[in-house]
């Protein structure tokens, strides 16, 4: 599963994210590192997630997370 917004803020990304996980035990976080070209992975979080923020040349704010259940 992925959630993915254009917003950078944290209550809409990883408050979201800590939200859902506390509530639905079988599922993780898969890191997005192996999914992502080179250019993406400085954008790449502690926990995995892709954050985005502005202001950048080709992007705007922007948060992702890849999801798998357990």
């Amino acid at each position: 599963m992925v959630y993915s917004v254009c917003t950078t803020e944290p209550e809409e990304n990883e408050e979201v994210m800590k939200m859902f996980l506390s509530n639905q035990t079988n599922f993780r976080i898969k890191p997005l590192s192996a999914y992502l070209p080179a250019a993406l992975q400085p954008y790449i979080t502690p926990e995995g997630c892709l954050r985005i923020e502005p202001p950048q040349q080709y992007f705007d704010g922007f948060f992702c997370a890849k999801l798998t259940r357990l």
